[in-house]
This record gives C-alpha cells, sequence and structure tokens, in this order.
C-alpha cells in the first residue's frame, strides 16, 4: 500500500511538472506572438481600424471635392476668358483680372494636390498597406503627384497674355496667327481626367466597405475596378453620360483649333459650336460627310483623337446591346414553353385543315361527283404543311427533352456535392466528438490524481533505532569463539 502510494504521488509529480513547463511554453508563445503583433502594430501592420479608416477616407473624399470645385471653377473661367480674347469685345483690363485668378486656382489646385495625396497615404497606412514611417518619397507616391502638377500647370496666365505666333497652313495658303493661351486652353482639358476620378470616388464601388470587401477576394479597389463595375452595374447610362460629355469636350478642343484660321477664311466656320458638334458626331460614327474638316495641325490631332473615341465607344455600345438582348435562364424557358403551345396550336390548325379538305373529297366521291385536281393539289398541299409542322413540333419537344435531362444531371451532380460535404462535415464532426472524448479523460485522470494525492494519508513516523552497546557485545564474540573451538576438539 505504501509502494502504490508513493509511485502515485511521483507520477502526479511528474505530471504536474509537465504541465507547469507546458504552461509556461504556451505563456511563452503567447508573448513571442504579443511581441511580434506590437512589432506589426507599430510598423504598419497587423489589422485594419475600421472607424479610424472610414475617418481618412473621408478626409481624402473632402479633399478631392475640393479638387473638383476648383477645376471646374478654373475650365469656366478659361473658356470666358477666352471668348473676351478671341473676340476683343472686352478690354485687357478684366480680361488680366480672370487670368491672374486662374493662375491662383492652379497655384492652390497644386496645394491641394499634395494635400490630396498626403490624404491618401494617410488613408494606405491606416489599411496597413504604407509602414507608419513612410512619407510621400519612400512610397513612391510623388511620381503620381509630379504627373498631375505636370497636367494642372499647363492654363492661360496672365504672363502669356497677348503672346501670339503665325503658322502657315496649306488651305489658306498664308500664316494665321496663333495666341499662346489658346493652346494652353487646349491643352488644360486634361483636367477634365480629375472631375472622372472625382465622380469614381464618389460611387458605391469605392467606399471603406467596398474596399474590405475587395481585400478578402484578392481584388485590387482601383479605378479600373471601379470603372468595369460601373459598367457592369448601369452600362447605358455610363456611355451615354461618356458619349454626350465627349461631344462637347472635344467640339470645344476641335473649335479651339480651327476658330483662329477663320480670321483668313471663313467657309467653314468653327466659331459656331453647332458645327463643331456636327463634326465630332460624324467623325465619332466615322461617317465624315466632308462638309465641315480640320484644317489646322491640332485640329487634324483633334480629329484624330475623335476617330478613336468614337469607335471604343461604338464597339461599347454594340457590345452592351448584344448582352442586355441575350436571354437569361428564365425568359430562354419561358420563351420556349411559349413557342411549343403556339407551335401546337398551328399543328392542330393545319390538322383541321388536312381533314376538313379530306372530309369534302369524300363527300364529292360519294355523291359520284368528280374531284377536281386542284382540290387533290390543295390536300396534299396541306398534309406536307402538316408534316413540316409535326416535325418542328417534335424537334422542339427533343430540344425541350434535352435541357429537361441536363437540368436532371445538374441537380444530381449537386446532390452528390452536397451529400459527400455531409459526409467530411459528419465526419470532422465524429473526429472532434473523439478528441473533446479524450480530452475529458485526460482531465479526469489529472482530477483524480489530484484527488488521490489530497486524501492520501501522511506516512507513519519510523521508529528510532537503538544503539548497540560495544560492552554487551563483546562476550558475546568470546563465548562463540570457545563454542567454536570446543566443536573442533
Amino acid at each position: 500500500m505504501m509502494i502504490q502510494r508513493g509511485v502515485a504521488s511521483s507520477l502526479a509529480k511528474k505530471r504536474q511538472t509537465v504541465l507547469e513547463q507546458g504552461d509556461y511554453v504556451e505563456l511563452e508563445k503567447q508573448s513571442q506572438m504579443q511581441k511580434i503583433m506590437a512589432y506589426f502594430d507599430e510598423a504598419g501592420g497587423g489589422f485594419e481600424d475600421g472607424r479610424s479608416s472610414f475617418v481618412y477616407f473621408q478626409k481624402w473624399v473632402l479633399v478631392e471635392y475640393g479638387i473638383l470645385l476648383l477645376t471646374i471653377i478654373i475650365l469656366g473661367l478659361s473658356v470666358i476668358q477666352y471668348e473676351m480674347e478671341f473676340t476683343g469685345s472686352v478690354k485687357d483690363g478684366p480680361q488680366l483680372a480672370i487670368l491672374w485668378v486662374i493662375f491662383i486656382g492652379n497655384l492652390l489646385l497644386v496645394g491641394m494636390t499634395v494635400i490630396r495625396y498626403t490624404a491618401f497615404m494617410d488613408f494606405q497606412k491606416m489599411k496597413n498597406v504604407f509602414l507608419k514611417e513612410e512619407d510621400l518619397i519612400s512610397t513612391g507616391i510623388w511620381e503620381d503627384i509630379l504627373v498631375e502638377v505636370l497636367i494642372i500647370l499647363p492654363s492661360p496666365n496672365p504672363f502669356l497674355h497677348n503672346l501670339k505666333f503665325e503658322i502657315t497652313n496649306q488651305f489658306v495658303k498664308a500664316p494665321y496667327i496663333q495666341t499662346v493661351n489658346e493652346l494652353m486652353n487646349l491643352i488644360q482639358l486634361l483636367k477634365v481626367s480629375i472631375i472622372i476620378r472625382v465622380a469614381m470616388m464618389i460611387s458605391m464601388y469605392f467606399t471603406t466597405s467596398a474596399q474590405r470587401v475587395c481585400a478578402m477576394y484578392a481584388v485590387k479597389p482601383n479605378f479600373m475596378f471601379v470603372a468595369k463595375s460601373m459598367m457592369k452595374g448601369y452600362p447605358f447610362k455610363v456611355l451615354t453620360i461618356a458619349l454626350l460629355g465627349s461631344i462637347f469636350l472635344f467640339a470645344h478642343a476641335l473649335r479651339l483649333c480651327e476658330r483662329p484660321i477663320n480670321r483668313l477664311d471663313p467657309n467653314m466656320d468653327f466659331g459656331k459650336f453647332k458645327n463643331a458638334i456636327w463634326n465630332v458626331l460624324v467623325t465619332m460614327t466615322t461617317v465624315g460627310y466632308g462638309d465641315f474638316y480640320a484644317r489646322t495641325d491640332f485640329g487634324r490631332i483633334v480629329a484624330f483623337l475623335v476617330c478613336i473615341w468614337g469607335v471604343f465607344v461604338v464597339s461599347l455600345m454594340v457590345v452592351t446591346l448584344t448582352n442586355v438582348l441575350n436571354m437569361g435562364a428564365l425568359e430562354l424557358k419561358a420563351y420556349s414553353v411559349i413557342e411549343r403551345l403556339e407551335m401546337k396550336h398551328t399543328m392542330r390548325t393545319a390538322a383541321r385543315e388536312v381533314v376538313d379538305q379530306a372530309l369534302r373529297m369524300t363527300v364529292r366521291s360519294r355523291r359520284g361527283q368528280r374531284i377536281p385536281k386542284e382540290m387533290v393539289g390543295d390536300l396534299r398541299k396541306k398534309i406536307n404543311e402538316f408534316k413540316s409542322v409535326n416535325r418542328h413540333y417534335k424537334s422542339m419537344l427533343d430540344e425541350a427533352t434535352n435541357i429537361s435531362e441536363d437540368m436532371a444531371r445538374q441537380f444530381d451532380f449537386l446532390h452528390d456535392e452536397i451529400r459527400s460535404s455531409v459526409e467530411q462535415q459528419t465526419a470532422i464532426a465524429g473526429s472532434t466528438d473523439k478528441i473533446s472524448e479524450r480530452m475529458d479523460k485526460m482531465s479526469r485522470v489529472i482530477e483524480d490524481e489530484a484527488n488521490m494525492k489530497k486524501n492520501a494519508p501522511p506516512p507513519p513516523p519510523s521508529a528510532p533505532v537503538e544503539p548497540v552497546p560495544m560492552a554487551a557485545s563483546t562476550p558475546n564474540i568470546k563465548s562463540a569463539q570457545s563454542n567454536g573451538s570446543k566443536n573442533k576438539k
């Protein structure tokens, strides 16, 4: 009994030691994971904070709204200043004032662009895309800032006012005058890309929740994804807006290029906006009547861009219309059922006509009347029509049977897939039950050993050993020696 208790206590001590070591190892792993997560959080990794990222995204969108408003104001003032300068109806004072406003607006637009990309970088940091210690240069965002600044800066300004140059032209056979601000007005139409970008940002496909969904499916939530989503969601609206907007944009660009030549040859007056729109329409649809055409080099470049854009838009419209006119599965089934009903009605009508004609011929033969050849030919014609309709109806039934068989096979396949998934889930549940049972047994064993250790009685005290006196043991030894000597004798 004492031996069993000692063995049980030693096993309990060993198990306790192992458990303490396991707890230490587990605690060590948890501390290491906490250190790693803290490092990633400090370095810009970890999980995204949804509320903070939403706040930074709203700041980014607010800056974009400011850029959009300033861009529209600059473009509108540029159009007004161009009309004043070309017609000469207003003196230089108001024109210079508008040019100074445009110039200051462009400087503000450059500053807001830097702020915009800074807000974008902060948003990406909250999404844990960039590290917290990174800046505009280390992230490579400065390249995008440079490109956008190069788009913003070319615009009419007071320093280029009244600067002109002459260009020779083969149509008028004389040099015509082109101002620098007119070319700046043409180049600054690239600012329309900023308006398109902001329009994409405010769509539902670029929100923070949409970006998190894209991250779940390993999709880049960029503007290309937004454009594809918009074309998938409402294609006709997008194409209509793109078509109308591009017509007015290219018409204004063509007017800027072709209007200076009208000072020498007013035959094709591009000063009227309707003529420019008409030329863009016939060019975009690749018709080209020839009543209006570009005569300057800049105008030909614009006409070439119109041709490319027109082919692109028209092809998109054809594809979109084709996709819209394609029937879905339910629509196709309804269509086939309606066709079969109509074909059945046609077959009944053809059969009735055949029977009616045969009865007429039978009545005439019973009355002894001669059956004309026209009636016989008419009967043959109706019989052929009935056979044709019957064959068509049978082919439709066979097609419907094939569709039903395909659907049955698909349902069988889905049934097999569901059954296999259910079997897998049952196996997983059985394995988890076994694991839980083993864990319960282990816990019960540990509890029993702990209870045995607690309820075991303390070992009895051992009796003290009395020392043997040396004087008492000496006579015994001597008596043993004397007895031994007597036995030998």
